[in-house]
């Protein structure tokens, strides 16, 4: 499985460890530089992994979740404004199936089907209903039976296991799909006009 933006790429091999490569703090290798493959140090048995432009995460097979790289905005999920260059575990996180990072803020989606995210919140793409930083987790509100996740720059998207899409976050663009442009941190109330969807 590969993970790649900005200026490096990870991957996980066949025996489970991580791999970055590129120039980044991102790298989770304690170095900043890695011209080939840098094993990703004190981390094993992973099964995904995301990367954004100065920040990574990944989640282990027993459900728990590591992030490293830039903190801003404390989009590591360890309740600390300082850059990791090894893998910090992602506080109050013990059931991660899937970890998504932003440009600013990560999510994940749980074992039970709900959604948890941290990080900057200007735009309400964490979910919460607030334009609130977060540096530990924070349950995305009302949405229930997640089957995907995905953060972008500033937003949120989610798939449900009726089909149906939600987005929630800036909406500058029309990213949020409501054929709207204002934002908005509530993502019941934002679900993705796609034709001919349930």
């Amino acid at each position: 499985m590969f993970a790649a933006r900005g200026n490096y790429k990870c991957a996980i091999w066949r025996d489970s460890r991580g791999y970055c490569w590129g120039f980044t703090t991102a790298l989770g290798t304690g170095s900043g530089r890695a011209q080939s493959p840098a094993r990703v140090l004190n981390l094993e048995r992973l099964t995904q992994f995301s990367a954004d432009f100065s920040h990574t995460c990944a989640v282990r097979d027993d459900g728990v979740a590591f992030c490293w790289g830039a903190n801003s905005n404390g989009k590591l999920g360890n309740n600390s404004g300082s850059t990791e260059t090894l893998p910090t575990r992602v506080k109050q996180l013990f059931d991660a199936k899937k970890i998504d990072t932003g440009f600013q803020h990560t999510c994940a989606l749980r074992e039970n089907g709900f959604t948890v995210c941290w990080g900057d919140n200007r735009n309400g793409e964490l979910g919460d209903g607030t334009t609130t930083q977060r540096n530990l987790r924070k349950r995305v509100a009302r949405l229930r039976g997640l089957t995907n996740i995905s953060a972008g720059s500033e937003f949120t998207c989610a798939t449900r296991n009726d089909g149906r899409a939600f987005c929630w976050g800036a909406n500058n663009h029309g990213q949020l799909g409501n054929g709207q442009t204002n934002r908005d941190p509530n993502p019941i109330r934002k679900r993705v006009n796609v034709p001919g969807s349930p």
